[in-house]
């Protein structure tokens, strides 16, 4: 950054925050901001957090997605430098204690750190000598990192006791893990409310998150001892996210019908736009299901799997996998012009993962909990372009998860979590964003958001009650109109080309096939087997234009099951999601 940018910055933090904060604390954050090399303006909920653990505060810092809550950590050693100084005292051994809860995670952060000269250290890793240079003042460590597992280290607790004058802070990041994995298989978590015993009286403790209601707040807050904190929270909304739920066809065991169902629409964005097409991250529940999604990608695309530099536009990720391929995977992916597009991936894929161009975010089978879900729905659209999260839901999953519960002896919380979560996938009626919101911010707030939302924007459901088309595109969107005549609201809905019905026809006469595997030895006949009749495709021909919900495909086709009315809705849905040429 130039003399002069960092002048107008100074000026910049002095003009909006002097006022509020004072001289001292914001000549120190100016001096911080010159050191990490930031050339943006902080928000008030960053410096607000640094504030209070500059006065010895614990802080739960509670901002959504995207905010760059990772400012707070990194600035803060270097405000405590400046805080700490005299005329005749340059303190510059200032240490923050960052504790990460995946290894990928801490890579990834001193990786960025050291892009803007912050020297960081796993501290598993200092050295002796090093140690020692941080004791005489003569180290530029400002950030040391471990993993829950490594504080129950003697060597580890030990490093931290000989710090101890140094460490000015101790950061939790991503601390909703602490309630997600530390109560079911990451003990360690549960003993890091011990830290504070090994620290000069007084260090300031702070666990930050985009996903915590209150209830979650209030668990981790007493397993890390800060009952009392001071909450530093923003609006969990992110109004450039739409939501969209799709109930799993029955394909009757084709798994080729039933991804191209789900990711055809993907598959046409990389057939193409190659190395163009919009990223998309699609998140399964088992390594069994990526496997078999990357398979179908496989299958789909042939050698167009590749760019033109024979780079993989597809790749999976999944937990067992080497660290040296995850790391090759995270590299290409957040490579804004890299080759890779689309991500097949587990949970441990994406935590603290830094790409703000993520046009998609597809859920095959819904997670356990809403957490869960918004965490990594939340992944998409960082850089505030309009994005979508897409669940595809069985309805089995829930079943399959409270019996895993049951038989772990859960606490109520857990079931009530699942239900949650269940109720969000399972809803037509309600507002997603409302449901969301309604979890982690309350009712009032839920509704004050939701009140700016246009209908288009926000959800399907919000859509379908609007009387609008839920698109799956910003082409499909363009096509949308709404006009008055008479007072009365008259709604123009985008039209199937002709090449989309032939193609809707195409796979209702194959999903027809597979009803009866051998329908010329059949007794009855296919029609009289399973009432899906060539009268039922015609209707659904002359009336698919009009498909919004399930509910409608009912309304206007006669179907005898509730199977065949999905299957018919999701086909639709698929053809209008690949193509969105409108005539």
């Amino acid at each position: 950054m130039s003399k002069e940018s960092s002048d107008t910055l100074a000026a910049l933090i002095e003009n909006k925050f002097l006022h509020i904060f004072g001289r001292e604390f914001v000549e120190a954050v100016k001096f911080a901001m010159e050191m990490c090399k930031y050339n943006f303006l902080p928000k008030f909920e960053q410096l607000q957090a640094i504030y209070y653990l500059s006065r010895g505060k614990d802080v739960f810092v509670h901002l959504r997605t995207g905010f760059e809550k990772s400012l707070i950590y990194t600035l803060f050693p270097y405000v405590c430098d400046a805080l700490r100084s005299s005329p005749n005292n340059d303190c510059r051994s200032s240490i923050v204690v960052l504790i990460s809860p995946l290894i990928s995670l801490m890579d990834d952060q001193m990786a960025k750190m050291a892009e803007r000269g912050i020297h960081s250290v796993k501290l598993t890793d200092l050295k002796d000598r090093q140690v020692e240079d941080v004791r005489r003042g003569k180290s530029n460590i400002k950030i040391a990192l471990l993993s829950p597992e490594a504080f129950t280290s003697l060597t580890v607790r030990e490093t931290l006791r000989e710090l101890k004058e140094h460490i000015v802070c101790v950061a939790i990041d991503e601390a909703h893990c602490a309630l997600q994995w530390g109560r079911d298989f990451r003990s360690a978590y549960n003993e890091l409310k011990d830290i504070r015993a090994l620290m000069m009286a007084g260090l300031p403790i702070t666990a930050l998150t985009a996903t915590a209601n209150c209830k979650t707040m209030n668990y981790i807050t007493a397993k890390l001892d800060m009952e009392g904190c001071i909450v530093i929270k923003s609006s969990t909304n992110r109004p450039n996210i739409f939501y969209k739920v799709c109930i799993l066809p029955n394909c009757q065991g084709d798994d080729d019908q039933l991804f191209q169902s789900c990711f055809g629409f993907v598959v046409e964005q990389l057939l193409q736009h190659n190395d163009k097409a919009d990223k998309v991250i699609i998140y399964c529940t088992s390594t069994n299901d990526c496997a078999t999604i990357y398979e179908f990608f496989e299958n789909a695309l042939g050698s167009n799997i590749y760019d033109n530099a024979n780079q993989l536009l597809v790749n999976m990720y999944v937990k067992v996998m080497d660290d040296r391929t995850k790391k090759d995977i995270i590299a290409k992916f957040t490579k804004p012009d890299g080759p890779l597009r689309v991500v097949v991936c587990s949970s441990a894929f994406g935590l603290g993962v830094d790409c703000p161009n993520v046009r998609t975010v597809v859920h095959f089978k819904s997670p356990d909990t809403l957490m869960q879900f918004v965490q990594e729905s939340g992944r998409v659209g960082r850089d505030g372009e309009a994005s979508k999260s897409l669940l595809f839901v069985g309805g089995r999953e829930f079943g399959h998860y409270k019996a895993k519960l049951t038989k772990s002896s859960a606490m109520k919380m857990q079931f009530d979590e699942l239900e949650t979560m269940k109720g969000y996938a399972m809803n037509t009626s309600t507002c997603r964003r409302f449901l969301i919101l309604h979890y982690f911010d309350g009712s009032d707030e839920a509704e004050k958001q939701c009140k700016l939302m246009e209908p288009q924007n926000c959800c399907d459901v919000c859509f379908r009650s609007a009387g609008g088309f839920v698109s799956t595109s910003e082409k499909e969107l363009r096509c949308l109109s709404i006009g008055k005549t008479a007072n009365k609201e008259v709604v123009i809905y985008p039209q199937l080309s002709g090449k989309q019905k032939s193609e809707v026809r195409q796979h209702l006469t194959k999903y027809r096939d597979g009803l009866v595997a051998c329908k010329e030895t059949s007794l009855f006949g296919v029609d009289k087997v399973t009432g899906f009749t060539e009268t039922v495709i015609e209707q659904v021909i002359s009336k698919c234009d009009t498909f919004y919900s399930i509910k409608d495909v009912h309304d206007n086709v006669d179907l005898w099951g509730e199977d065949h009315a999905i299957a018919i809705f999701n086909i639709v849905e698929s053809v209008k999601n690949v193509n969105t040429n409108p005539v």
